[in-house]
C-alpha cells in the first residue's frame, strides 16, 4: 500500500517527439478533448500558441489581441480560449493561447507548447530516445538528487532562459530554444568573434509579425557551453528583431537551437531557472 501511494503522489509523464516536416520537433497535443494534433515543445516561447486554420478548424473562442514580439518583430495577434489542453497525462486549463499567422513550412503543425505549460514540472527533452518528459514536484525531487549541480540561466523578457555561451574566445549569452531548429546568432557576436562566413544557401524565417528575416552561415572554430566544449561547428548569423527586445542589439548574443541542444540530454525547471545539459555516455 505504502509504494501504491507513493505511486499515486509522484507522477512522470512521457510524450513522443517526433520530426515533423519543417525540421521542427514535436509531441501531440489533445486541444478540448479532440484528436491529438502536432505541437513544437518550444523552450523559447513565453506562452502557448496556436496556428491559425488550427484555431478555426477547432472553433476556439475570441479571447481579444495582444502586442506579441517574436524573432523577426512585433506585432498585434488574436487571443483564442482553450477549455484545456492535454500532453498525455499533462493536463492545462482554461489558457489563453496566441493565434499565430499559417506558416507555409509547417503544414503538419497545429501550435507551439510554451513555458506557461511547461512551469511547474522538471521537462526532459531525451533526444536519443525520442520523447520529453514532464516529472511532477514528488518525481523531480528524485531526479535532480540523480543529475548534480545544474547550470542556473539567467531569466530574460518573458521568463525565457539564457546560459553564458563562448564563440572562438568572446563571451555573450544564448537563450535555450528547442523550437529553433537551429542556432542563430547576432551580428554583434559574429562581428567581435570574427566569424568567417561560409558559402551556403541563404535560408529566409518567418516570425510571429509573418514578416522574413535571411539567415546567413559562419564558421566557429570553437563553441562552449558551461561544461561542455562542443568544438567547431556552425551558425547562423541574423539581427533577430528578438535580441533588441533583449537589450541585446549591441552585445554578444544567440538562441542556442536544436541543432546543438540535441547533442545532450535536456532538462528544464523553467520556474527555477535550473538547467543540465548531460552528455548521451552519462544518459
Amino acid at each position: 500500500m505504502a509504494a501504491a501511494l507513493l505511486a499515486a503522489a509522484s507522477a512522470i509523464t512521457a510524450a513522443p517527439l517526433t520530426l515533423a516536416s519543417s525540421g521542427h520537433l514535436v509531441a501531440p497535443v489533445s486541444i478540448n478533448g479532440q484528436k491529438a494534433a502536432a505541437f513544437i515543445v518550444d523552450t523559447g516561447a513565453e506562452g502557448t500558441a496556436v496556428y491559425r486554420g488550427f484555431a478555426h478548424k477547432s472553433a476556439l473562442p475570441n479571447a481579444g489581441e495582444e502586442r506579441l514580439v517574436g524573432q523577426t518583430g512585433s506585432t498585434t495577434l488574436p487571443l483564442r480560449t482553450v477549455r484545456t489542453l492535454a500532453i498525455d497525462a499533462v493536463r492545462h486549463g482554461p489558457l489563453t493561447v496566441v493565434e499565430l499567422a499559417d506558416q507555409p513550412d509547417r503544414p503538419d503543425v497545429a501550435g507551439i507548447v510554451g513555458l506557461d505549460v511547461m512551469r511547474g514540472y522538471l521537462v526532459e527533452f531525451d533526444f536519443a530516445r525520442g520523447r520529453a518528459l514532464f516529472h511532477d514536484r514528488a518525481a523531480a525531487g528524485r531526479l535532480r538528487r540523480s543529475l548534480g549541480r545544474p547550470v542556473r540561466a539567467a531569466k530574460v523578457t518573458g521568463g525565457l532562459l539564457a546560459i553564458p555561451v563562448v564563440l572562438d574566445g568572446v563571451a555573450g549569452q544564448a537563450i535555450i530554444d528547442t523550437g529553433a531548429r537551429e542556432s542563430r546568432a547576432n551580428e554583434a557576436f559574429a562581428k567581435q568573434a570574427r566569424l568567417t562566413a561560409i558559402a551556403a544557401p541563404l535560408r529566409s524565417i518567418r516570425g510571429a509579425n509573418d514578416k522574413a528575416t535571411t539567415l546567413r552561415t559562419a564558421s566557429v572554430a570553437s563553441m562552449r557551453l558551461p561544461g561542455h566544449d562542443l568544438g567547431a561547428t556552425t551558425i547562423k548569423v541574423a539581427d533577430l528583431s528578438v535580441f533588441q527586445t533583449f537589450g541585446w542589439s549591441d552585445r554578444p548574443a544567440m538562441l542556442l537551437g536544436l541543432d546543438h541542444i540535441r547533442r545532450f540530454r535536456l532538462i528544464v525547471n523553467a520556474q527555477t531557472g535550473d538547467v543540465w545539459f548531460i552528455e548521451p555516455s552519462h544518459a
